[in-house]
Formats: C-alpha cells, sequence, structure tokens
C-alpha cells in the first residue's frame, strides 16, 4: 500500500462504524417494541436492502475516484445540475445529523451529574463541538486508524454478546411469526426507522480519492463490510428479540453485554455508544467537508470552501461545525430535539440516495443489478414520503433552484 493511501482494511474501518453508528444500539429495541413478532423480517428486509445500496454506491466510487464521490458519477449521468442537487442535499442533512450524534453521546455518558450543567445533556453535545472539530483536521489516515479499531472491538463485543445471550439466556419465544398477525401499518413503520440503519455507505465515494487501487481495494472493502454489518445486525436483532437476562443488566442492546461484564454491561454499552457515534461523526464531517471543497473547487460553492491545511478542507468543517453548533443551540431553546434533528436528517439523505440509486441504474453494467437497484429506488421513495412536510418542500425548492434556467453553471462543472 502506497504511504498515506487507505487499503481494504482501512477502508473498511471507515465503512462498518458508520454503518453501525448509533442506530445498532438505538434502533433494536425500538423496532421489537413497535413490530413485535414482525421485527426479525424486518430486518432481514433492511439487511438486503442496505447490501444493494452498499454495492451500487461501492460501484459509482470505483467508477468516479476522488473527493466529489458519487456526486461526480451523478454529473457525469445526469448533468452538473442534478449532480448539484445532491451535494446539496447532502449537505444540508450533515447540517442536522451529526448533531444528532453529538446529542447521543451526550444521552449515554453515564454521568448522572451532566444534568445538572446549563443546558444539560443537550449544553454537553454542544460543548463536544469543538473536539469534534479539532479530531477532523487531523489527517484522514489518523481518523481511518481509530474508526478502525472503534468498530472493531464493537462489532466483536456485540457479536459474542448477541450469541451468549441467545445460548444461555434466550427466552425460548418463536422467532417466526403467524401470518394472521401482520400489520402492514405497524411493519411499514418498522421499516421507516430501520431506514437509519442504511446510511453510511454513500459518503465512502468521498474518499475514494485517498484509497490505494480503488478497482481493487473497494470492492473488498465493501464486501468485507457488508458481511461484517449484516452479521452483526442480525445477530443484535434475533438475540433482543429473545433476551432474558436481569433487569440491572440495562435497557435495550445493553443485555447483550450482560453474559460478558455482568452488572456493569451498561457502562460497558455507554462507551461502545459514544466510541460509534465519533466514528460516525468523524465519518460524515470529514466526507462531506471534502465534497464541498470539490465543489467550491468548480464554482458551486464560494472558492473559499476549497481552502485546505496539509490535504484537510478546514474552511468546510469549520463551517459545517458552526451549523451543528447551531442546530444544537436550537435544542437547549426548546425549538428541536433528537427526534427531529434524525427525522429531518433523514429527509435529506434520502433525497441524496434516491438520485445515486438513479445513477446506479443508468451505469450498472447487468440487467438483474439494475432491477435490485430500481426496486431499492422504489422502497426509498416510499420512505421519503413519509417526511415531514417541511423536509419535502425544502427538497422541491433546492431542486427548483438547480434546475432553475436562469442559473449559470461554471465550464468547469
Amino acid at each position: 500500500m502506497k504511504s498515506g493511501k487507505l487499503g481494504p482494511f482501512m477502508l473498511s474501518g471507515l465503512m462498518v462504524g458508520p454503518v453501525l453508528g448509533s442506530g445498532i444500539f438505538i434502533l433494536p429495541p425500538l423496532v421489537h417494541e413497535a413490530a413485535g413478532e414482525w421485527a426479525i423480517p424486518a430486518w432481514l428486509i433492511t439487511v438486503a436492502l442496505n447490501a444493494v445500496f452498499a454495492f451500487v454506491f461501492g460501484f459509482l466510487a470505483i467508477q468516479f475516484p476522488g473527493n466529489g464521490g458519487v456526486a461526480d458519477a451523478i454529473g457525469h449521468v445526469f448533468g452538473p445540475r442534478a449532480k448539484r442537487l445532491a451535494s446539496y442535499y447532502l449537505i444540508s442533512a450533515v447540517i442536522f445529523g451529526p448533531a444528532a450524534v453529538l446529542l447521543t453521546i451526550a444521552r449515554y455518558l453515564p454521568l448522572p451529574w451532566l444534568d445538572t450543567l446549563p443546558g444539560g445533556r443537550m449544553g454537553v453535545a454542544l460543548c463536544l463541538v469543538p473536539l469534534g472539530f479539532l479530531f477532523l483536521l487531523q489527517h484522514i489516515r489518523s481518523i481511518g486508524t481509530v474508526a478502525l479499531a472503534i468498530s472493531s472491538i464493537s462489532a466483536v463485543l456485540l457479536l459474542v454478546g448477541g450469541v451468549l445471550v441467545m445460548a444461555f439466556h434466550g427466552s425460548g419465544q418463536d422467532l417466526l411469526p403467524e401470518p394472521a398477525s401482520f400489520d402492514a401499518d405497524v411493519f411499514g413503520h418498522a421499516l421507516l426507522m430501520l431506514f437509519w440503519i442504511i446510511v453510511g455507505w454513500e459518503v465512502v465515494g468521498n474518499y475514494s480519492g485517498e484509497v490505494d487501487d480503488p478497482q481493487r481495494t473497494i470492492p473488498v472493502a465493501v464486501w468485507g463490510s457488508v458481511i461484517a454489518v449484516t452479521a452483526v445486525e442480525l445477530c443484535v436483532a434475533f438475540a433482543i428479540q429473545t433476551a432474558d437476562v436481569p433487569v440491572q443488566a440495562g435497557y435495550g442492546v445493553a443485555k447483550l453485554l450482560y453474559p460478558l461484564f455482568g452488572a456493569s454491561a451498561g457502562i460497558v454499552c455507554s462507551v461502545l455508544v459514544t466510541a460509534l457515534c465519533v466514528t460516525t461523526y468523524l465519518m460524515f464531517v470529514g466526507g462531506v467537508a471534502r465534497l464541498m471543497a470539490a465543489l467550491a473547487a468548480e464554482g458551486a460553492l464560494p472558492a473559499v470552501f476549497a481552502k485546505t491545511r496539509n490535504g484537510v478542507p478546514v474552511v468546510s468543517i469549520g463551517v459545517l461545525c458552526l451549523m451543528q453548533a447551531g442546530s444544537l443551540a436550537a435544542c437547549i431553546a426548546g425549538v428541536a430535539k433528537l427526534e427531529s434533528l434524525v427525522a429531518i436528517a433523514s429527509g435529506f439523505f434520502l433525497a441524496n440516495a434516491i438520485i445515486g440509486i438513479g445513477t446506479g441504474i443508468v451505469m450498472l453494467p447487468h440487467v438483474w443489478k439494475r432491477v435490485c437497484a430500481a426496486l431499492l429506488g422504489a422502497v426509498l421513495l416510499v420512505v421519503l414520503s413519509q417526511s415531514q412536510w417541511f423536509v419535502l418542500a425544502a427538497c422541491i425548492i433546492l431542486a427548483l433552484w438547480c434546475f432553475n434556467p436562469a442559473e449559470r453553471l461554471t465550464a468547469r462543472s
């Protein structure tokens, strides 16, 4: 591997952590409570969609390596206006999503006295923004090393803990639901919640310019990451469905760590939540900051966003962090909350992903691959239609603005 370049192992570290992210801790108990015996079928559908999503965006990253990532592929297929629109959707999502990730970290910190501070846990999350900015100024290889260690440890502990729970603390519950009990509304709601676990693959393309031999490295990293993510997600989902452990083990996924850590499982779970959320934050903000720098170089954003220091887009990172701080300040003021930040970010992520899937449908080399991508796009359209009205309105306004005939595009676009 060339000096300073990412190989398959390191790239997998950047991929697994963000895809698991906070969702692997938040979603399993919520989906179990909402869908009951239909939670496992919902997870099976989600991991299948997750795999298609990963391979489509991995293919696009190979075809168009560089900081622009999938946005460059969109521009090639649908033109510069579509490229800008998809990029603006992704940037909009990263104004809100990472703020929710920081808030999740603050909520899981096992320090009760934090609730007595000004702003409570939300104030703690706001204080984490400058730390995130400093981490993001480090070279990508440094972030990749940390991400690899964090995602590997977290995935192994969840996988082993889940297997032990099913083996020694299972309730004996039948995991196969009765067809007569199917409720389309409940099942659809479970699928909507599980979309959060799919987000993450599309940002990998923004790092493809720093990958050693993309044609070889990206497919290997995608295969490895999909296998690891699928194993962990299904193990956690099955274990949550059957877990029968003491109450002191904690809520939700913390129960899966009881066979390994006993009554300390809740504390260990808090550490894992923090670790995976940090990985998610660094991946998304770092990747989108590079996209912003690429857009600025093309004239789609002010030129100042292209300014770098040691190859790191420092201005873009700074602006994103300031906007995330603004989102958290809105939470402190009572204007927003964690759930609303996640919902807003999901809407913009979906809008971006749908354009990327459309690009994959055009570029994928085999008919069956195009059909799989088309089915995924149809599902994402249904999910997007469930977003808040103001998110849909913002998506429409951005589309109208990007495709305004009076809007001039630079020659470099």
